[in-house]
């Protein structure tokens, strides 16, 4: 079956399902861009005109049906996952539209450059070696995730703001929403597997991992203020900054022992075989010189 087969096939099976089950709803799809130029196709079911439903993305349900999962089960999840982010996480419109205090939730999220370039066409952004500072909008943030919507230029200007104060605004917020963690990556591993110990581990070579308490593109933490200073201080000299996705950084101290080639080709191959297209980041090399203030790539 084809993808526009599945989706056709899945939103008539849904729809008599939720008939059945006396909901009368719309269901819509639409191409939504993602990050990175990834293009998702996205599935609302509303039960209520003034209500923004969740987006519930489907390329993931059709990779599980072209690898085996039955028709059925994938429905099944379709359903489940539909009911349980209808009722819990529905926003109004109002929630959307109101921007009484909008200016307390604007945030930074840092991307790529040039695999952005469309959606960067109408936005607003900041440049920061091959990466860029974009600005989303929280409407919603609670223990079950963050809903966002991009911040583009007729916003900016609605708003009366420039892009430098938009920055300064933005970033204030991020810190406040998004608190930093970082921390050893051995530290992530124990809290991470119960049994987990160090053994005959160099700390000369010891990782750092830097995020936020969320995990949710917390690679924007290298831009909070003193950030990357309290990096260096934490490894003990300038640090090598390895863009492990858009969640996630990780750093390193800068020593005479280290073959920049070796952390440049450990980049590209997780990029290449763990991280996925739409958390992408950067296949380059970054280096953090603590005396000068300076973010160069390698």
């Amino acid at each position: 079956m084809k993808f526009d087969e599945f989706i056709a096939s899945i939103l008539e099976a849904l729809k008599i399902r939720l008939l059945e089950n006396g909901e009368e709803v719309v269901l819509r799809t639409n191409k939504v861009l993602k990050n990175n130029g990834v293009e998702l196709t996205a599935l609302n079911v509303c039960r209520d005109a003034d209500e923004v439903s969740p987006t519930i993305y489907l390329e993931p349900f059709y990779r599980a049906y072209m690898n085996g999962m039955s028709y059925e089960d994938v429905l099944d999840d379709i359903y489940r996952l539909q009911l349980m982010r209808s009722f819990e996480n529905a926003l109004s419109i109002d929630a959307v539209v109101n921007e009484e205090h909008v200016l307390d939730n604007i945030i930074i999220r840092l991307i790529n450059r040039k695999r952005n370039e469309k959606m960067l066409e109408d936005i607003p952004y900041i440049e920061v070696k091959d990466l860029v500072i974009v600005f989303r909008r929280v409407v919603r943030l609670d223990s079950d995730g963050v809903a966002t919507t991009l911040v583009n230029r007729q916003d900016m200007n609605r708003w009366r703001l420039t892009v430098d104060s938009l920055y300064k605004k933005a970033l204030d917020n991020t810190e406040r929403m998004f608190p930093v963690v970082k921390e050893s990556i051995f530290e992530t591993l124990r809290s991470r597997y119960d049994n987990y110990e160090i053994r005959n581990i160099d700390m000369d070579d010891e990782l750092f991992i830097l995020t936020n308490e969320m995990g949710i593109n917390g690679a924007t933490a290298m831009m909070y203020s003193g950030m990357l200073d309290e990096c260096a201080d934490m490894a003990g000299g300038d640090i090598y900054i390895l863009p492990s996705s858009v969640h996630e950084i990780l750093f390193t101290r800068v020593t005479l022992e280290r073959d920049e080639n070796d952390l440049k080709e450990l980049i590209k191959e997780a990029n290449r075989d763990a991280v996925s297209e739409l958390d992408f980041l950067s296949d380059n090399l970054y280096l953090y010189k603590k005396t000068d203030k300076e973010l160069c790539i390698v």
